[in-house]
């Protein structure tokens, strides 16, 4: 898929989950859990940021009562856990055969990247910061601010990584 096809994918999926304009930020706990999914916080010995597993065929992953879990590592911030949480709950949108039984993914920010985790990283990015809404949040800050700070009173409104506000403003050719 391109990003023309991902970010349209995105658009159709917030607007089957309900998701109002007037939202300051999307809630991605709320949007994963009435998926159905379980979230929790996790410690892992390696480098990994989060994971998705489902399993249609078992009703305890991992000692809960789920099918459907996705984990975040413990130890990152409170923005970098809403990404790892879009990007997962892209996985299951863009990825999962629904007719299968089970998918399961880990996410590691620091490697290489396949195909999936990037389409699932452009998913997560148009969901945390749909391009109308960013647009128009961009072009209101007050021009007497300087292109830092713009970035950074951005990704306090979306709840995001400063990296990730920057991003987006490269992509949608606003820097």
């Amino acid at each position: 898929m391109n990003n023309n096809q991902i970010e349209e994918k995105t658009i159709v999926f917030m607007e089957r989950i309900g998701y109002k304009d007037t939202q300051e930020y999307i809630d991605v706990i709320d949007i994963a859990k009435k998926l159905g999914f379980t979230l929790g916080n996790a410690t892992f010995i390696d480098e990994t940021d989060g994971f998705i597993t489902i399993d249609d065929r078992k009703g305890n992953l991992l000692g809960t009562n789920s099918s459907m879990i996705i984990g975040v590592n413990s130890k990152l911030s409170i923005e970098w856990k809403r990404f790892i949480i879009a990007h997962e709950i892209a996985h299951y949108e863009l990825h999962c055969d629904k007719s299968q039984y089970s998918l399961s993914y880990s996410h590691i920010e620091k490697s290489g990247k396949n195909k999936k985790d990037i389409e699932a990283d452009h998913f997560a990015i148009n969901l945390l910061m749909p391009r109308d809404k960013f647009r128009k949040k961009f072009e209101e800050l007050e021009n007497n601010l300087d292109y830092r700070n713009k970035i950074s009173s951005i990704a306090k409104y979306f709840m995001v990584a400063e990296s990730m506000a920057e991003n987006r403003a490269r992509e949608l050719r606003m820097c």
